[in-house]
């Protein structure tokens, strides 16, 4: 980011909003998808206040100056109002990046319109040109949550759900969880299918989920980072045997590649262990601990390869491009560069 820009925190943000107009001009950065769709349905509820509007999503990787542009000044005929939602902003052309920065496209005055870019890589994966042209645009990039206010929030969620919880049953997901929030909720919305009746049935319920999840994904990246195929395809199996599917054992590999990358980035920055620590003391020292240890004798282009490569999929999964990802995770971790 550029030195004046402030590193906005989606929690306090969405406080914020609550009481507050939010912004025209969002640029959701980071690894937490639940916490770009509260922001993302909290600014369509306001946005909807003043009329209907119409919606339209595109990404970067297919970004038209020229097409957006267009998108921009022309009026709906059914609509006043519209949203335009573009995902995976960082793979905007440098090319239309200089042209956006050239005509200020983002400076205009955009009356009943409402933007919303974002993006699942790590802040420091940006340059800082990037940042400079969408200077104009409320850039929320912390994802960390106090383990206080997750566990109100699952509370909150099986308040909704109408669900009684046993009182120890929010903490103990947040410590399976490490605080994570997408995972914490996937677990909530699988406890509310299964609906649990006595404590008995919560405790055996919860068990289900993998103990200690964030070190059986680092045991599973060392493997992968070593090279040790037949080991890595051993905790695969295992995890799938727990129950865990392929889609979350996809997502869970995108946000631990993530932190690596994240991690290895700061390192190369900054010499020293004590240095590194003191940039990402918002982090679980813990997780810290593991991948700086992980990333030391691995280059930032093999990490990164390797996320990549993870998001693919992901969005080809997502897009209806791959109907099954059974096939390809094992293919993927099996044949780690």
């Amino acid at each position: 980011m550029t030195k004046n820009q402030e590193v906005l925190n989606y929690v306090d943000h969405l406080s914020y909003i609550s009481e507050n107009p939010p912004s025209d001009k969002y640029f959701l950065i980071g690894e937490s998808n639940y916490l770009k769709n509260l922001i993302k349905a909290k600014v369509k509820k306001k946005f909807s206040e003043s009329g209907d509007f119409e919606t339209h999503t595109l990404f970067g990787d297919e970004f038209n100056i020229g097409q957006f542009s267009e998108l921009l000044d022309q009026s709906s005929f059914f609509f006043l109002k519209k949203l335009i939602n573009l995902k995976r902003a960082s793979l905007i052309s440098k090319a239309d990046l200089k042209k956006i920065s050239e005509t200020k496209l983002f400076f205009r005055n955009l009356s009943d319109i409402q933007l919303i870019f974002e993006d699942d890589v790590i802040p420091e994966a940006l340059d800082r040109e990037f940042y400079r042209v969408f200077s104009s645009f409320t850039i929320l990039s912390d994802c960390s949550i106090s383990k206080s206010q997750l566990i109100s929030w699952i509370n909150k969620r099986f308040k909704a759900y109408s669900m009684k919880v046993p009182k120890d049953i929010p903490k103990n997901i947040v410590e399976i969880t490490g605080a994570d929030v997408d995972y914490s909720m996937q677990i909530v919305e699988k406890l509310y299918l299964l609906s649990p009746n006595d404590d008995k049935e919560w405790r055996d319920a919860l068990n289900y989920f993998p103990k200690e999840h964030k070190s059986v994904i680092f045991a599973l990246s060392d493997a992968m980072l070593s090279k040790n195929k037949g080991e890595a395809i051993k905790i695969l199996s295992n995890l799938i045997e727990e129950g865990e599917s392929f889609e979350s054992i996809l997502y869970y590999l995108i946000n631990h590649y993530s932190f690596l990358c994240e991690v290895k980035l700061v390192s190369i920055k900054h010499s020293t262990k004590k240095e590194v620590f003191d940039i990402l003391k918002d982090k679980n020292p813990f997780r810290v601990e593991k991948a700086y240890s992980q990333v030391k004798k691995v280059s930032f282009n093999r990490l990164s390869s390797t996320l990549s490569s993870l998001i693919k999929i992901e969005k080809d999964f997502k897009s209806g491009h791959l109907s099954d990802i059974s096939n390809v995770i094992p293919l993927l971790i099996g044949g780690s560069k």
